[in-house]
This record gives C-alpha cells, structure tokens and sequence, in this order.
C-alpha cells in the first residue's frame, strides 16, 4: 500500500487543509509515479503559515494563548514547517501506514515537538497544543491527539519507543539550527529502522559508558505532592537531563519511570554530562524552591549486550546499583 502520509486521501484533508497541507499539493503515488512540483507561481499563492496556524487554532482560549506569547507562534511555526519537509518526504516512499507505523510517527513527532519546546522556552501547556496540532496532521481526531500529548512519556520506557522519539529530537534540533538544513529523510530514516526486524538490530559489544538518573523520593513526592505536581517535577527533570545529553552527546535509551538510562561513546562526556545536569538541578532549586528537584546519577563503564535499541547486562546493573548508592544531589561512578 502506498503511503501518501494517510492524511490527504483517507478522511484528513479537513485537518491539513487547516493548518498547511492541502490535498491539491501531492500527487498520489500510482505505478511508482513521483508527486509532481507545484509551480512557484501556485506555492506563493498559498497562506502563510501563520495564517494557517490562526485557521487551524479554532479554540478560543488556544488562539489567546498564542496570540499572548509571539515565542509560542514562531516556535509553532517552526515546527509546522518541519512537519510540511518530512511529510514532503515521507509521501514519496512506500511505506504501509497501518496503525503500527503512525504510532512511530506519532513518537517521532513528540520528540520533535519536545526539542522545539526545549529551545524555544515554552511551557507543558504549550507543548500539548504544538505535539496535538502536529498529530492530528496525520489523522488523529483532536481528542487523542491531545490525549497522546499529554501521555506519551509513559512509551518512552520501551526502547524502541524511545528511539523513535529521539530520532525526532535530533531533527528537529538540526533544522532549528540551521532552516536551510536537508532533514527531509529524517522521518524516513527513521521509518526504516522502527521496521528492520528485530535480528537486524542487534549491536556487537563495544565499550559504552552507561548513566542513570534517579528522583530521589519519587514515591513519597507523589504521596505529598499528588499526580499533577509530580509530573511538574518529572517533566523539569526531563529538560534538564535531555538538555545535558544533547549538550554532550549522550543518548536516551529508555524512560525508567522516575528516570531515564542513557549511554555515551566517550567516558569523559558522560562524567561532564552528569556534573552540567546536578549544576542545573541546583540552579534551578536556589530559583524554585517551591518546586524543588532532588536527583542521583549513577555511572559506569563496560561492554554491555545491545539489542534492539536497549543495553543489558552487569554493565547496566552495576550502573544502576550505583545510582541507588547515591543522595540527592550526587554523581556516584565505578572505579572503571
């Protein structure tokens, strides 16, 4: 089945022709045919994508909500015209978009959606507006789609899920720092990788150096604080990690719940990388002490077993028991 991103042609052209998209601006895909380029002369005369935002924001309260805060609306921007590049993309490969491949994209563009958020300042509020624009581009009724936004940290404690979702942040990070940049395979990649079997997958040992993060009191936090105030401190702790990991190029394999597990090429970066992120915690409690955020980090060096987007074995364990070995506010590491 060719996937013509399951939007214009199956019941959602209402949704793009809301926000960018317009059924008119693709060719379907018949006998191995390429979607034809529109003429400059039509391009120009399509809406900005601000106009289409606007259009697209039929709540009240979600148009003041943007109208309120201009880094909202160009970050919105921003990301809608990174949607339109991969879509772009994505509509000239043959890819079967069944329920299992648009949750991939749905991943996808969480991350990415969390990334333009990271960078652009903006609040959890804003965040679920942006990711549920975003999904509902590619089918989703409004309702899921802001319920995904609001529930999809709880995917990012399968690997393979988190590997999508960070597949989204590493693209939307490089075309926010350079809109000239080519990431309009982005999606594809990563497409491809979430349907190699799971024997492709498979990494040989090498040297990794493996972190974890830890909420010290997460149990009692949530007793005294309630759900909603213990996800205001799981989601400032998801910043600040996702911050340093990007910072010093380490990777998130898996949420843990009231963690995250990341990995690192290079020792050195894992060590600076946990010193950035308890310098942030502190920062950021001198600043809120009403929202304070008590965090451990644990970290070792080994060869661990690499399978499908997850690490196992003594390396991970011994990683793991290190960071329960700490107090808030400490970096615990191997003697390796």
């Amino acid at each position: 089945m060719w996937i013509v991103f399951g939007v214009s042609f199956v019941g959602c052209a209402v949704t793009l022709a809301k926000i960018f998209i317009k059924p008119s601006d693709f060719v379907p895909l018949q006998g191995g045919a390429a979607p034809q380029p529109k003429p400059a002369k039509q391009v120009q005369e399509r809406k900005s994508l601000e106009d289409q935002i606007d259009d697209a924001l039929e709540d009240d309260e979600e148009k003041e909500q943007v109208a309120e805060d201009s880094v909202f609306k160009k970050t919105l921007v921003k990301m809608m015209s990174f949607l339109e590049t991969i879509l772009a993309a994505l509509a000239t490969k043959e890819f079967k978009f069944d329920s299992l491949n648009k949750f991939g994209c749905h991943l996808f563009l969480a991350g990415a959606a969390e990334g333009a958020s990271r960078q652009g300042g903006l609040s959890h509020d804003q965040f679920v507006v942006m990711l549920g624009k975003a999904v509902e581009v590619l089918g989703s009724n409004p309702d899921v789609a802001i319920k995904f936004s609001e529930k999809y940290e709880e995917y990012l404690l399968e690997p393979k899920y988190a590997a999508m979702f960070r597949a989204g942040g590493e693209a939307i990070e490089m075309f926010l720092k350079d809109i000239d940049a080519d990431v309009s395979d982005a999606l594809v990649k990563a497409l491809e990788l979430w349907n190699k079997p799971a024997a492709e997958s498979v990494e040989k040992d090498k040297l990794v150096t493996v972190l974890f993060t830890d909420l010290v009191g997460s149990t009692k936090m949530t007793q005294e604080r309630g759900d909603a105030g213990a996800q205001q401190v799981l989601r400032k702790h998801n910043e600040i990690v996702r911050n340093a990991l990007a910072k010093y190029q380490g990777v998130e394999v898996k949420h843990t719940g009231d963690g995250i597990m990341a990995r690192f090429s290079v020792t050195s970066n894992a060590v600076e990388g946990a010193l950035s992120m308890q310098e942030a915690f502190a920062s950021h409690n001198q600043t809120n002490p009403d929202l304070p955020v008590s965090v451990r980090v644990g970290i070792n060096t080994g060869e661990p077993i690499q399978e499908e987007g997850d690490i196992f074995g003594t390396t991970v364990q011994l990683a793991a028991r290190i960071c329960d070995k700490g107090k808030s506010g400490h970096v615990m590491t191997s003697n390796v």
